[in-house]
């Protein structure tokens, strides 16, 4: 920057910001505070991000602005209930998003000087963690606004790329996996988002959207991969013998969803099709005989799960060239045929990538209703995997159809009935009129068993608990927990077990402890259904992630560990666990979320006390002689050993040496 004058335009027009944002927020006539809001939103904006995005450094003093001026929405909402007055729809999370990411792209476009990709990247945190769910349909026209930006200056494209590495991990995997949904080719991915996958921990998203969200469509998957490959081969490598080791683990062929293990399946045919030939000879070598162990799993179990096996080692078998295959007879061929296109796909990167808009085209259309399209990611393969609801349906209509002769479709054994006179019945208003905005008015609803709004109270809590909860009282939480619990899928909704799975994470990464101490005990209540107790063990464990990255070395963190592992591993919950059925069942799945917490909490002070009464438990199990148990707890014990540090050895030397006499 040049001289004095030139240096304070910034400080000005900054200092400018916050005076209008504090102004609002102090001044008693609210209808004027929100017009200049929306005159801030639609004229102004634009010119505050360009000073901002020049700056050299990202002061303090400019982060808090950033941070009140995504704020607005809800402070302002707030201040307008309480004084009666009506609120503009201009200023609501999804329009104020849009808003943002327009003015946003508008000042990149009007910046001749490089900008600042730190503050760039603290603008972007601060929208997507405010408002992560409203602002997905925005971002996605703004990164196809950004693909432009940089085919029309490539100069600045390693300035966007600094800004994607810069990211937390959390705020570059909504972004990425955005991008993912909207982006149609790898090799446009690569230009936007660049090498950011050589960053370990950005690679640690790649594997934990593979691995353990499993959310992704076969082709979104497809140029996942792709990606990846292009971003460093090796990298192929590794997914590949993880999905490998995952394929021909006992635990995870037995008790696994059919429909979580077919995208570790596609996952693994994708990954041989993008090996070259002397790799494709180094995993043949390695992974054929870890293959080999895990198909004798894969044959006792169910048809479906039988075909899905036979059809993995068949393809993997072929793509390693062996001669002689298997003689099998498969009861669903597509699916085989499905796993070898993907084995054998090829990829060539084009030579230029096309993009038939330009920036300034985007952001004309920017707030017309076609420039939202949907995302063309549809996974029609898997789609056809499944049983057609809709042909089942259409077959049901035809087959229930009059069949054209009036006189044979009446049924005239009734003549002598006379018609019920249903004139003047009560018609039932299919349309849910009723407004739940508040905490209290959630945990209402869930303890009635009669609410017609369970699903739409799950929907709601993640945004509540991220508003209000923090603020709450903390005897909420039990409410929030218990309701959650008991609540029931009275609609057969196909969507409420994710629903439901969402709202108590959201409940645990907002109040850790407290919503730990009341699930934690209802595991080892019989009372609660199958479903609801594995669900409570999958709440801690997903939970535990976001906790760890919420409340990084403190103590809510240490505390959250601490309370899982210790009332799990609880010695008066030993008695009421069984080991025969399905009982079985739990106890593994129990080990296994308890490995998991033990291992993302590994730097929790007293990790030792807690890893001793979890080989307690492991060995206390371990003498029911249950195989499958068995085989969890022999697991169990090498996590400990592979987390353990040598100094840790002696406060579990006692434990350790039962293990040890244990596996002899």
């Amino acid at each position: 920057m040049g001289g004095n004058e030139t240096e304070a335009e910034p400080v000005d027009s900054i200092k400018g910001l916050q005076d209008l944002l504090s102004s609002c927020i102090t001044n008693d006539d609210v209808k004027e505070s929100l017009r200049k809001l929306q005159d801030l939103m639609e004229n102004d904006l634009s010119q505050h991000f360009q000073v901002m995005l020049t700056c050299d450094i990202c002061t303090s003093d400019l982060q808090q602005v950033i941070s009140d001026l995504m704020k607005v929405p809800d402070r302002m909402a707030n201040i307008a209930a309480v004084n009666k007055v009506e609120f503009p729809s201009s200023l609501l999370p999804a329009p104020f998003c849009q808003a943002v990411f327009y003015s946003l792209g508008s000042s990149l476009v009007n910046l001749e000087e490089i900008f600042n990709p730190e503050i760039l990247t603290f603008i972007l945190t601060k929208i997507t963690s405010n408002f992560k769910s409203p602002c997905i349909s925005s971002l996605k026209k703004f990164l196809r606004f950004l693909l432009a930006y940089v085919e029309e200056n490539p100069g600045k494209s390693p300035l966007l790329h600094q800004t994607f590495l810069a990211m937390d991990t959390k705020t570059f995997e909504t972004y990425f996996l955005t991008g993912l949904s909207c982006l149609q080719d790898p090799s446009i991915i690569l230009k936007l988002f660049g090498l950011v996958l050589k960053d370990p921990p950005k690679f640690k998203v790649v594997e934990n959207v593979v691995f353990l969200r499993g959310s992704l469509s076969e082709k979104e998957l497809e140029n996942l991969l792709i990606y990846t490959s292009l971003t460093d081969e090796d990298y192929v490598m590794r997914i590949l013998r993880r999905a490998f080791l995952l394929v021909a683990d006992k635990v995870f062929i037995e008790f696994t969803k059919y429909s979580d293990q077919v995208p570790i399946c596609e996952c693994i045919c994708i990954c041989l099709a993008l090996l070259n030939p002397s790799q494709l000879k180094q995993a043949k070598t390695h992974f054929t005989p870890i293959l080999m162990k895990g198909a004798m799993h894969w044959m006792d179990l169910t048809p479906e799960k039988r075909n899905l096996g036979m059809s993995l080692l068949l393809t993997t078998l072929a793509k390693f060239g062996e001669d002689k295959l298997p003689e099998w007879e498969l009861e669903d061929k597509q699916l085989l045929n499905s796993f070898q296109d993907l084995a054998n796909l090829s990829y060539r990167q084009p030579q230029k990538t096309l993009n038939t808009e330009g920036t300034k085209l985007i952001l004309s259309k920017w707030f017309s209703a076609e420039s939202n399209p949907k995302s063309p990611h549809k996974d029609e393969k898997r789609d056809q995997m499944k049983p057609k609801v809709e042909e089942l349906k259409n077959a049901e209509a035809v087959k229930d159809a009059p069949s054209g002769n009036a006189e044979e479709d009446l049924d005239s054994d009734d003549d002598d009935f006379p018609a019920y006179d249903m004139s003047n019945d009560t018609k039932v208003d299919p349309q849910k009129t009723k407004k739940i905005l508040y905490l209290r008015e959630v945990i209402q609803e869930l303890v009635n068993p009669e609410s017609d709004y369970i699903e739409d109270c799950f929907g709601l809590l993640p945004d509540l608990c991220r508003r209000h909860l923090k603020h709450e009282d903390p005897g909420l939480v039990p409410q929030l927990i218990k309701g959650i619990l008991y609540s029931q899928n009275r609609f057969d909704t196909q969507d409420w077990v994710k629903l439901r799975e969402t709202a108590a994470v959201a409940v645990l990464e907002t109040r850790p402890v407290a919503a730990a101490k009341s699930l934690v005990p209802a595991f080892y209540d019989k009372n609660f259904p199958m479903d609801t107790r594995f669900g409570i063990l999958t709440w801690l464990t997903n939970a535990a992630e976001g906790i760890q990255i919420q409340y990084r070395g403190k103590a809510e963190f240490f505390d959250y560990i601490k309370t899982c592992v210790r009332g799990l591993c609880g010695g008066a919950g030993w008695a009421k666990l069984e080991f025969t059925g399905l009982e079985s069942h739990y106890v593994s799945q129990l080990l296994i979320a308890l490995g998991s917490l033990l291992r993302i909490g590994k730097n929790v002070p007293g990790w030792p006390e807690l890893a001793s009464d979890y080989l307690d438990l492991v060995l206390f199990t371990a003498r029911s002689g249950r195989a499958v148990i068995q085989t969890t707890c022999i697991h169990s014990i090498s996590l400990v050993v592979s987390l353990a540090s040598p100094h840790m050895v002696a406060t579990m030397q006692e434990p350790l040496a039962r293990a040890t006499q244990w596996l002899a």
